[in-house]
């Protein structure tokens, strides 16, 4: 039996890649996308990302803008200082190319530059937070929202996330599983993003009546929580094209988002049942459609 010196002599001779495997098991950096580290730090980002795609949006329609900083804006800053440094792990991330790991520092921030590096920054940079130390007029406190709508850019990066998750090692099996649950993902942010528009829309409108009013003329006056869940029940029944008529457009504006509404409706409904069909499909053929033995 060969002496496990020599066996250890022969790996390193005649593997041309045993050598840089060892020293990637040395060298954290440049980072491995397939390593426990950034396997373990990408999850993290994801919920992240997940918890922003939501709040994003409901800061921006029920919460004010400007003023003292309060609890959320602490946990604000603190997501985004996270992303600042995912940004920072990204420009010594290796990549493969055709089959071949990049791992050269100059190549992986090119790379990283013509990706994702500006959505990245947008979706990071307290912006918001940058103008309103600097300016501190109240002129300017309406237009915050401008730069907190910027942010929405990370509901894209959560699902290219996703998405990626599906071609790593060990998460094959779970592609059908991802792929469903991106479907469902898109369908409730969409309509999640549409209800809180509307109610900005309403809040921000001059005239007196609007879809809240002549609903129900008790949620002009309503906590926070009560209207999202009756502009989310909108913009559910409506992305979902079951449409009740229950809640309709009283203005010129508001009719004009609802025709917005119907069409991005109609198309990403149709979009992700189509892709829920197909890999339901591929997961459990039907028999009608197995060939004949």
């Amino acid at each position: 039996r060969m002496d496990p010196s020599i066996e250890g002599t022969k790996n390193a001779e005649f593997d041309p890649e045993y050598d840089s495997k060892e020293q990637s098991r040395k060298n954290l950096f440049p980072l491995d996308p397939e390593c426990l580290f950034k396997q373990s730090w990408d999850v993290f980002v994801m919920i992240l990302l997940l918890f922003c795609s939501f709040s994003v949006p409901y800061s921006i329609a029920f919460m004010p803008s400007g003023g003292d900083l309060d609890e959320y804006d602490y946990v604000e800053i603190a997501v985004d200082v996270v992303f600042m440094l995912d940004m920072c792990l990204s420009f010594v991330t290796t990549y493969d190319k055709q089959g071949v790991v990049v791992d050269k520092y100059p190549l992986l921030a090119k790379h990283y530059l013509r990706t994702w590096f500006l959505p990245d920054l947008a979706g990071s940079f307290p912006f918001e937070k940058v103008a309103q130390a600097t300016t501190g007029a109240s002129s300017a406190l309406s237009a915050m929202k401008v730069f907190r709508m910027i942010k929405l850019v990370r509901a894209f990066r959560f699902l290219s996330k996703l998405n990626k998750l599906k071609e790593r090692e060990g998460y094959e099996s779970l592609g059908p599983i991802i792929g469903i649950g991106t479907a469902v993902f898109l369908i409730v942010i969409t309509a999640h993003i549409l209800g809180c528009v509307m109610t900005v829309l309403a809040l921000t409108e001059q005239s007196d009546i609007n879809w809240l009013s002549k609903y129900n003329p008790a949620l002009v006056d309503a906590d926070n929580w009560t209207r999202y869940v009756v502009a989310l029940y909108w913009a559910i029944v409506s992305v979902t094209t079951m449409g009740y008529g229950d809640i309709v457009p009283a203005t010129h504006q508001e009719r004009m988002l609802a025709i917005g509404v119907a069409v991005a409706g109609a198309v990403v409904f149709s979009h992700c049942m189509g892709t829920i069909s197909s890999l339901i499909t591929s997961v459990n053929p039907s028999p009608l459609l197995q060939p004949p033995h």
